[in-house]
């Protein structure tokens, strides 16, 4: 696999994956197909003021398989670097979540300089969650974001270098 920018010859997947109801249940934001122009000219933003942003994640083929990366984010006031991953249903139980998922940990330590890592997930999304765990986060409390009950899973960086 590989992870590239998002851009524009990314919106038929994305809108085919943002329609897909079960990769979307847990979504905080209601996303439609038209949502998916306006999801790459944010990413797009991203990259250009920030450096970062989620990817597109392909197989070297070129396959399209979904979206993971890290993303700023602000939750109860404190600026956190979430890593976000999306896949296509194919593609799940493959073992390319843990694999693009630990990559994109190890990015916002290692290349973003980050100090901690975050993942909200609604508390009904085990298969998230049980990413994370094994992305080397750790439950830290539940909290409600965006008027949604969440879980708040984080890895410090200190605690993830012992991963390794």
């Amino acid at each position: 696999m590989r992870l590239r920018e998002v851009n524009a010859a990314d919106l038929p997947a994305l809108e085919e994956m943002f329609a897909d109801r079960e990769i979307m249940a847990h979504y905080l934001d209601i996303l439609t197909p038209v949502a998916a122009a306006n999801w790459i000219a944010a990413h797009r933003r991203l990259y250009a003021e920030r450096g970062f942003a989620p990817w597109t994640v392909e197989l070297h083929d070129g396959t399209f398989v979904g979206q993971c990366g890290p993303l700023p984010h602000t939750v109860e006031g404190r600026n956190e670097v979430e890593v976000v991953c999306f896949l296509r249903r194919p593609y799940w139980r493959g073992g390319y979540s843990d694999e693009v998922g630990r990559a994109c940990v190890r990015y916002a330590f290692e290349r973003l300089g980050v100090p901690r890592v975050i993942a909200l997930i609604r508390p009904a999304n085990r298969p998230s969650i049980r990413l994370a765990l094994r992305c080397g986060l750790t439950f830290e409390r539940h909290l409600v974001h965006d008027g949604f009950p969440m879980a708040l899973y984080a890895v410090e960086r200190e605690a993830f270098s012992l991963l390794k």
